[in-house]
């Protein structure tokens, strides 16, 4: 279920010796009483600043789940390889034979999370932290193509996709929500329904991914509706009218976020130039 290849269980002698490193300046930072928060010397954060863009994957393993957290450290030392990494998912979804799978495929198999995560600029979950689930089982009848975890002043808050077709059947004439779209819709109304009556499966699931050394906040245990959104991705922006934008805005009263492709390819390119989630 991981997102990553590499297994955070696993670290070479090298990476041990950055922890240390890393932990070494930290520790000579003042306690200001304020939980995992120390007043540190400037020298101690250039040297943190140093390894982290050098080993980044250490936000990984003091983040609440290691193997599915978004790192803005890893953004900013590997900006190329995330503006490739978009290119090639702009030349993907510009084929018109593309189909829903092919793109979580590329998603998945070329480690670019950092796209489906972009969905949380139509959101108001905040960018304090930033984890992604891929295919996430809703047993028995149903899964999510990915669900992403965002942390505001509130807590966290939780957002499940569903990938539609980019090209066929997105709108109609009149810019009314066409059979993709609704299928997506009809699909999501179903997770309401199963998430109405079975978090603790889904609290279940991400108590196994968590990190060891940190308990789940009560958002995991607790389950309230509206820290749930839901999101279905069709089409490309030429698919959308003013009618359809004004039957997006309607739906997301009810927790229910209509987008299309292209407001990912928009917001993933200002991830990457603001070099942070």
């Amino acid at each position: 279920m991981s997102l990553f290849q590499k297994n955070y269980s696993n670290l070479s002698k090298e990476e041990l010796a950055a922890i240390e490193e890393y932990n070494a300046a930290d520790s000579k930072g003042t306690d200001t009483g304020l939980k995992g928060f120390k007043l540190l010397t400037k020298e101690a954060v250039i040297t943190q600043m140093k390894v982290l863009l050098k080993f980044p994957f250490i936000k990984n393993l003091q983040s609440l789940f290691p193997n599915h957290h978004l790192n803005s450290f890893h953004l900013q030392a590997n900006k190329l390889g995330y503006i490739k990494k978009l290119q090639n998912f702009i030349q993907l979804v510009d084929d018109p034979n593309i189909t829903e799978r092919d793109i979580l495929n590329y998603i998945r198999n070329e480690e670019a999370h950092f796209i489906i995560s972009s969905a949380l600029k139509f959101t108001d979950f905040g960018h304090h932290d930033r984890y992604v689930f891929q295919e996430v089982s809703l047993p028995p009848n149903h899964q999510a193509d990915f669900l992403v975890v965002g942390k505001n002043s509130n807590g966290y808050h939780f957002l499940l996709f569903e990938l539609e077709n980019p090209y066929k059947g997105i709108t109609t004439k009149d810019g009314s929500f066409g059979t993709t779209i609704r299928k997506g819709l009809s699909q999501i109304d179903d997770w309401k329904t199963w998430m109405d009556k079975n978090f603790t499966t889904l609290k279940n699931v991400l108590l196994k991914v968590k990190n060891p050394s940190l308990n789940l906040p009560p958002e995991f245990y607790e389950y309230d509706n509206t820290r749930f959104q839901y999101v279905v991705v069709a089409g490309r922006r030429e698919n959308f009218s003013e009618k359809t934008y004004r039957l997006s805005r309607t739906i997301k009263r009810q927790g229910t976020i209509v987008i299309h492709y292209d407001n990912l390819i928009d917001e993933s390119k200002t991830l990457i130039e603001a070099g942070r989630y």
